[in-house]
């Protein structure tokens, strides 16, 4: 038999279209792939009996955004609408831009300004209620997706009936604001990705489904160029949380002083341009690595912290709990107290910088590939001389043991300097 994907398969054997499957592909893939204790919300039996007793709420919920939606009725409706779940202060800047934003109906807010249309939001629970109950086979019968065919159509027509003049949404891959991206494209209204960190991976899939994806920096935006994506979609924001800093200042280097380490964590869902599986033991390995490279420098304890999607407990199965402490920390207390940073390709690279600690990438690969397969992305490959980039022991203790620097003009090459999303306004007229 010749070798198939799963999701391959299913494109050929089942009734159901690309578009369709499309939507579907990320709840398959956490049905297939999101397993395992390593996760910190596996996608297993508890997790499920938990999000169907949560989906049955879904009719008071409604009935609570009803009267919510009445709120909104004295506000300024000359103002352009638009629906916005996209990731930090953006809503506010929307609002200050005069525009009357609007969150999504999906994400069981109990606020006002909802997104709200009575038939479609009645949909939109039947529908949850089948995604959080429903196995792998049962979402590919015809019965459910006759339920998506109804509820991209409704959407699309409240979307129209209520005059929204764009979304915005923090990714393209999520059930909900795949399908309304799609619902959009049938009734012209422009579409929105707002990037919310570093890519893992640069893909002309993902990130591309919408009309427009803003990125925090011009390199970022290189990146994507160089894969394929359309220079003229992509707009670079900054972020408003990053403001100016001086280059000048000395980067935190100590090997004696209090080292972080980061874990390498394996993703729940496949990339929409390949597969791509992962060993989880591999994450063991990587800790295992750091620590014997660390010991050569008479290292003898360093802080650990992992994804937010990682179960810790679950690594210390495995690693040396006398070496690797638990990092108990709020996020940016944890940074600005280390003093080197070691880890794979991640977003946490900016801010370590930011703060003025330098940040070892510690990315072994083979064959061009990284422990879970995939090709590290820039600037994590060492494409960029600026940031030393260690794919082996031996390079990792030569960078520790030279101490060397990444210059901090990278950062601004990835973060414009000064948020503004002013662009916005032209783009919706």
């Amino acid at each position: 038999m010749k070798q198939k994907h799963l999701i391959d398969y299913v494109k050929h054997s089942f009734d159901i279209t690309e578009q369709q499957l499309d939507v579907l592909k990320y709840e398959l893939d956490k049905r297939v792939y999101y397993y395992g204790d390593h996760f910190l919300c596996p996608y297993d039996s508890k997790r499920s009996l938990f999000l169907q007793a949560v989906s049955r709420i879904d009719p008071l919920i409604s009935y609570l955004k009803v009267i919510n939606s009445c709120r909104c009725k004295s506000l300024n409706f000359v103002k352009k609408k638009v629906i916005c779940n996209a990731y930090f202060n953006l809503k506010q800047e929307l609002k200050k831009n005069n525009f009357l934003v609007l969150l999504p109906p999906w994400d069981n807010h109990f606020y006002k300004d909802l997104f709200f249309d009575k038939e479609m939001s009645k949909h939109i629970n039947i529908v949850k209620q089948d995604l959080a109950s429903f196995n792998f086979f049962e979402l590919l019968q015809r019965n459910f997706i006759g339920k998506l065919e109804m509820l991209q159509n409704l959407m699309s027509e409240a979307i129209y009936r209520q005059k929204i003049s764009a979304i915005f949404v923090p990714n393209d891959i999520s059930f909900f604001e795949n399908m309304l991206i799609k619902s959009c494209k049938k009734v012209k209204c422009p579409s929105f990705v707002f990037l919310h960190g570093l890519p893992s991976i640069y893909s002309n899939i993902d990130d591309n489904r919408a009309d427009y994806l803003i990125v925090w920096g011009d390199k970022i935006k290189e990146n994507y160029v160089k894969i394929g994506i359309d220079y003229d979609k992509i707009y670079v924001s900054g972020h408003p949380n990053y403001k100016k800093v001086e280059n000048n200042k000395d980067l935190k280097f100590d090997l004696n002083g209090d080292i972080l380490v980061l874990s390498k964590g394996i993703g729940g869902a496949q990339h929409s341009d390949e597969i791509k599986l992962p060993d989880r033991g591999n994450s063991i390995l990587y800790l295992y690595s750091i620590q014997k490279s660390l010991s050569k420098f008479g290292v003898k304890r360093v802080r650990l912290r992992v994804h937010p999607s990682e179960n810790i407990n679950w690594y210390y199965k495995f690693i040396d709990a006398s070496f690797f402490v638990k990092d108990c920390s709020g996020f940016e207390t944890s940074i600005k107290k280390s003093t080197l940073v070691i880890g794979p390709a991640s977003t946490v690279m900016l801010e370590s910088l930011y703060h003025s600690v330098n940040y070892v990438v510690y990315e072994p690969t083979s064959g061009g590939e990284d422990l879970y397969n995939c090709k590290p992305a820039p600037p994590f490959d060492g494409s960029d001389k600026r940031l030393p980039v260690a794919q082996d022991e031996d390079q990792l203790i030569s960078i520790l043991k030279n101490k060397e620097i990444t210059e901090k003009s990278i950062l601004y090459d990835y973060i414009k300097d000064k948020f503004d999303v002013n662009f916005i306004d032209k783009l919706i007229q």
